[in-house]
């Protein structure tokens, strides 16, 4: 809105000018300075609008996809060694007499970071917020990509077997003002509490709709058919179209199974007979009435087989 501002105000300004009368010197218009400021702004936004990322880990550069929307400019990965380097200054300033309070910050900085000692990467966005992820391992990953579902911002790639590994936010538990509607893009369970070990107290369909109420990064806070629990946030996605893709996705897998299992069947039928079809199965039935009897089974390549019933 803060672009349009002065030039919405101008052609404003200028109609009720035209319908009073005022016109010519008296009429409105944009200096250069603000033209100037305008222009500047603009090419700010176009500069924030970043849709791929470049991060070092480990000597090698990775691009990353920014799909969240948000003005992220830069991605940094610490390796978790700021306790040892905290460590190694208070050793240092340890040797200096005159550096007893530096030692004692340092230590005390040592402490604070003692539970810094998994990789993290922090998202930085253009006006200074900042996004942690914990524990993060790069290795073997592709596509990698970040996105944001209710205000948590998800840091995920693809392994070689193209499974998705999702790293998420570190953040406090929130809740929202309105709920959300979202889609589970496979079988989950509802639990009691944010906690995989929490007792089952219901399940959301594939491609099933739940109204996210809050919750963490991990797992949301959600409401169907009268229960209300929490689920893990990398089953559900704002898009449906994702989660219709999810089960045209799963039934075409389970109609190929099903196609392997009947050609199992078949090639397993084929072999006992000798690596011949079936033909014909005439059932033939003992004259005493009492139901028993036998196949005649006639195979493709002319042989009989008798079997009985």
């Amino acid at each position: 809105m803060k672009k349009y501002g002065k030039k919405a105000g101008s052609i404003l300004l200028a109609a009720l000018m035209s319908v009073s009368g005022l016109t010519g010197a008296c009429a409105f218009s944009v200096s250069a300075e603000e033209e100037t400021e305008m222009g500047t702004e603009t090419a700010a936004e176009a500069e924030a609008e970043v849709t791929e990322l470049e991060i070092t880990v480990d000597g090698e550069t990775l691009t990353v996809t920014n799909a969240t929307g948000l003005d992220i400019l830069m991605l940094t990965y610490d390796t978790g060694n700021a306790g040892d380097e905290a460590e190694a200054d208070a050793a240092e300033a340890e040797e200096d007499d005159e550096a007893g309070e530096a030692a004692e910050e340092a230590e005390a900085e040592t402490e604070a970071e003692a539970d810094a000692s998994e990789p993290q990467v922090i998202a930085t966005e253009a006006d200074g917020t900042a996004h942690t992820f914990a524990s993060v391992d790069f290795t073997g990953l592709s596509d990698l990509t970040i996105i944001e579902k209710i205000g948590f911002l998800f840091l995920y790639g693809t392994d070689s077997s193209g499974e998705k590994k999702n790293f998420y936010e570190v953040a406090d538990e929130v809740t929202l003002d309105e709920s959300v509607t979202m889609y589970a893009t496979g079988q989950v369970n509802i639990r009691e509490a944010a906690d995989g070990s929490s007792s089952v107290i219901g399940s959301v369909a594939r491609g099933g709709e739940v109204q996210v109420l809050g919750g963490t990064s991990a797992w949301f806070k959600i409401t169907q058919d009268d229960i209300t629990g929490y689920v893990a946030a990398r089953y559900l996605t704002m898009e449906e179209s994702e989660a219709e893709a999810a089960v045209a996705q799963e039934s075409e897998a389970r109609s190929a199974l099903e196609a392997a299992a009947a050609a199992a069947a078949a090639a397993s039928s084929q072999s006992s007979s000798g690596g011949t079809t079936e033909v014909s199965r005439e059932p033939v039935y003992d004259c005493d009435g009492s139901g028993h009897g036998y196949y005649i089974i006639t195979y493709s390549d002319g042989s009989v087989a008798y079997v009985d019933f």
